[in-house]
């Protein structure tokens, strides 16, 4: 019975050295996140670089014709590209067996969704008048062209800096600032 205690005083000191080393190093995780959190923020507040790497799609847009793409507001090349988007970004699912209807499903929404929202803000600013066709023409092109090579890169520090967007002029801004360097 002697032995007993001893082994479990014994058993109880080793746990307790245990448990106050643990308690060290959750004091330096801790200490660890506060300032990662607080590198976070001022990258936040400097403006994100991103690079995107890809090929050529010129190929891919010869191919289109006018009929495939259809007409946009901002020309046969944006109408094309807009296409090539569309075909990379969606695909369409059967809903159910037997059901002949089908779904279409989002590849990158957060992207996706930001492209679209931008699309509608060129058109907006042409309304208003305070976009030129040639300037809303050459800033599509430019998100198009972001959005297509951003799809088959790694994006989710780009999808996550779009999260915290709340201005469609920084939104603007961010697919503006985006490098695309071909391959």
């Amino acid at each position: 019975m002697k032995k007993f205690f001893t082994t479990a005083i014994y058993l109880l000191a080793i746990s307790g050295t245990i448990i106050a080393q643990d308690g060290e190093t959750l004091a330096d995780l801790h200490n660890l996140y506060e300032a990662n959190s607080t590198v976070n923020k001022v990258e936040k507040t400097v403006s994100a670089k991103f690079e995107f790497i890809t090929l050529s799609d010129s190929d891919q847009l010869e191919k289109i014709t006018i009929e495939e793409s259809g007409t946009h507001s901002l020309g046969n090349l944006i109408a094309k590209k807009q296409f090539l988007f569309e075909k990379t970004y969606t695909y369409s699912t059967p809903i159910a067996p037997g059901n002949p209807g089908m779904r279409t499903v989002i590849r990158k929404p957060l992207i996706y969704n930001a492209v679209q929202k931008l699309e509608r803000y060129y058109k907006k600013q042409m309304k208003k008048q305070k976009l030129t066709s040639n300037d809303a023409q050459t800033s599509y092109k430019k998100v198009l062209d972001v959005a297509q090579a951003a799809f088959s890169e790694d994006t989710e520090k780009f999808e996550a800096h779009i999260r915290t967007i709340k201005d469609i002029e920084d939104l603007h801004s961010l697919f503006g600032d985006v490098k695309i360097s071909l391959y």
